[in-house]
């Protein structure tokens, strides 16, 4: 009855030092084996020993003591090692995260430094176009075929014009707002109501014409919703997603006719 008592004890201790049953288990076999190498040499208790652990009776229970708090040590070992493993491999996942959104963060800011310097180079190389052809005279100035027509009365419907194209974006650092002269918001898109949009001169495409032209050959509509500075006489400016779009499609003379006359 007392030797069942103190197992009962052992095992409460066992316990709260987070041994389970079958770690307990696994380790006893090592621990037996441990056990039986080392049977011949006897276990001596002391006084001091006695006092300390009254319930322990013979040399068997002290080496089973010895055995199970051996186990616990080791158990203890074991956790304190896989708690700082897991310590570490948090950290380490933190800190791939950092890594790779300060990565993320600079090729954003890389991005749209390229795309801010596209811009301006193309306002720098426009702005200087715009300087050589104020400084050339007139009969020097390379002509172009087919000129356009210089109407003299504002288009009426069902007209057809030749009509110089150029193109552009949204948002800019020379005054473009993402909003038309006509107040609509084209910061995420370049259609009004399904027509592509576009910006003349209302003295000969007046704002809300609709007129269609040939595009990529493609029949295109688009709808006049937007005037500018530089947009005077028979030239359009048409909308388009990006710098590298509008550079690409350049200067253009297209036949356009008009459909609907104003609003």
């Amino acid at each position: 009855m007392v030797a069942l008592k103190n197992l009962l004890l052992l095992g409460v201790m066992a316990t709260s030092l987070g041994l389970t049953s079958a770690q307990f288990a696994q380790h006893k076999v090592e621990d037996e084996e441990i056990d039986d190498n080392s049977s011949d040499s006897p276990v001596v208790f002391n006084k001091d020993t006695r006092k300390d652990l009254p319930f322990l009776k013979n040399n068997k229970e002290m080496r089973d003591y010895n055995v199970l708090h051996r186990q616990l040590d080791d158990l203890k070992k074991r956790e304190d090692e896989r708690k700082r493993k897991e310590l570490r491999k948090q950290q380490e996942e933190r800190e791939r995260k950092r890594v790779k959104e300060e990565r993320r963060q600079r090729e954003l800011a890389e991005k749209r430094a390229q795309q801010l310097a596209a811009v301006k180079a193309e306002q720098q190389r426009q702005a200087e176009l715009a300087e050589k052809r104020k400084k050339t005279p007139v009969s020097e100035q390379p002509s172009r075929e087919p000129q356009p027509r210089k109407p003299t009365s504002p288009a009426t419907s069902k007209d057809t014009l030749n009509i110089e194209f150029s193109y552009y974006v949204a948002m800019c650092d020379s005054g473009c707002t993402g909003q038309t002269a006509t107040g609509i918001d084209v910061t995420n898109t370049v259609y009004y109501q399904g027509m592509r949009i576009v910006a003349t001169d209302p003295n000969v495409i007046p704002t809300w014409s609709v007129i269609q032209f040939d595009m990529g050959g493609q029949s295109v509509r688009a709808i006049a919703l937007d005037t500018g500075g530089y947009i005077k006489g028979n030239k359009i400016d048409m909308l388009v997603g990006s710098v590298e779009e509008a550079n690409r499609l350049g200067r253009q003379v297209k036949k356009v006719e008009i459909i609907r006359y104003g609003k």
